[in-house]
């Protein structure tokens, strides 16, 4: 029920109500000889399960539309969030100094998915992943924001990858990390739609 039929049954609600009680007030059905009473009663019964039944969904709507709309915002910002994270650690990844460091932190000789550190590094913008998945599946965050999602995520891995396997080859990080970059921009840019 769209909101106008709300009120448009409310005034015709209303309007019964008036006319009941004005039919009520000058006792019009005993100059008629008509035994209203129990059709009063019954009138008025009916009456008054319409007008709550009618509240009670429009009570029932506002918060639905409430909640989903505090949903939507609460899922836009865990998106934000995210991808704000990510530009902090490629700005991270980015930086000389790390890529200094890549060779002791990251050693070649250990397989990367065992390198604690190399696997905190790569999951660490993505901390809200399952929240984000859950509403996904709830229909609160659309397909398309969960598919840049699951972009950003996938360009930031290869571009972390890379960096880290190859800290001193620029000619490889650098086309990733525009690669990384131009999918975070078009992720925003649909989340502020």
């Amino acid at each position: 029920m769209h909101r106008r039929d709300l009120h448009k049954y409310s005034k015709i609600g209303m309007v019964a109500i008036l006319i009941i009680l004005i039919l009520d007030a000058f006792n019009i059905s005993s100059i008629l000889s008509i035994p209203f009473n129990n059709l009063n009663l019954d009138l008025w019964n009916i009456l008054v399960v319409i007008i709550l039944y009618v509240l009670t969904y429009e009570i029932i709507q506002k918060r639905d539309n409430c909640r989903k709309k505090n949903q939507e915002e609460f899922a836009r910002i865990l998106l934000e969030n995210t991808y704000r994270e990510c530009y902090s650690y490629k700005n991270i990844i980015a930086d000389e100094a790390f890529k200094k460091i890549c060779p002791k932190r990251f050693p070649g000789d250990q397989t990367m998915e065992n390198n604690a550190a190399y696997h905190n590094m790569r999951s660490a913008p993505f901390d809200h992943d399952s929240v984000i998945f859950s509403l996904g599946e709830a229909g609160v965050i659309s397909a398309s924001n969960i598919s840049n999602y699951l972009m950003v995520k996938n360009k930031y891995s290869i571009y972390f990858s890379n960096v880290t396997i190859f800290p001193d080859m620029d000619e490889i990080t650098n086309p990733l990390k525009r690669d990384l970059e131009h999918v975070l921009d078009k992720a925003i840019g649909e989340l502020k739609k």
